[in-house]
Parts: structure tokens; sequence; C-alpha cells
């Protein structure tokens, strides 16, 4: 089962009666899954006209971990435009063969299953939407 990221919007509003008090209502819930990929269901990676970003980690891996948070964030800031994927590379040797990864975490930006981006190591949210919107926007 995929992670899930919850993007919650707060407005402020004041009822009558309310004596001041701030009530904090949701307008709006997004959940954007971060799907998890493996040889088995590989052929979401081939959607054609879809933006695709995976990520190839490992549960050993600091940096992968250290870029959870920065996916996520992504995840819900795409609103849906971007899929977003995760691959465990010590379950996927077939995806990590067809794309030649070679190091974790290793970035990847797919359309139609053509790599189309490719950024390994640790990324800040900056380069992770520079990758994604950019390569997206030139294919």
């Amino acid at each position: 089962m995929g992670r899930a990221f919850l993007v919650f919007h707060y407005p402020p509003c004041f009822g009558p009666g309310s004596r001041g008090i701030l009530i904090k209502t949701i307008s709006e819930v997004k959940i954007m899954p971060i799907t998890d990929i493996d040889d088995s269901n590989a052929s979401i990676l081939d959607t054609p006209g879809k933006t695709v970003l995976v990520e190839f980690y490992n549960n050993r891996c600091p940096a992968c971990r250290a870029v959870q948070k920065t996916l996520e964030q992504f995840a819900g800031e795409s609103g849906g435009n971007t899929m977003v994927c995760t691959v465990n590379t010590d379950n996927s040797p077939g995806l990590v063969r067809r794309f030649g990864v070679m190091s974790v975490p290793t970035f990847l930006v797919l359309r139609g299953g053509s790599v189309v981006g490719r950024k390994a190591g640790a990324v800040g949210a900056g380069e992770l939407r520079e990758l994604a919107f950019s390569e997206a926007e030139l294919r």
C-alpha cells in the first residue's frame, strides 16, 4: 500500500456569538498518494501522457529517509498533475536494471515510460520541483 500525504487548509473564521474565539475549519482535504511500485506493477510507470516522478530508495539509506518528507510535500503540491511513485531497490531488481539505477536515492521523471529527467542523491523541495516540472514541460 502506498504512503499518503494529507494537505490541510484551515481558514480562520468567527461566527456569531463567538466572543473572539478562533474556530478553525477544514475547507479542503487532498490525499495525494505516493504509490509503491515493484516489478509486479511496473506497468504504472508506462502511463501514456502522464508525468511520473519516481524515487528509488532502500530502507537502510539515511539520505532516502531524509528526503521522504520532501517527496510527500511534492506529492501534495503537485495536485495530481504528476504521479509520485517509490521503488524499493531491494524488492525490485528488474526496475533497478531497467532504469540503470546505481545509487539511492535516485529520482527519475518519466513520460510514457521514457526517462526525461534524472537526479541522484538527496534533493531539496526546490530541486525536486525544478526536476519534475522543467523536464515535463520540455517533452
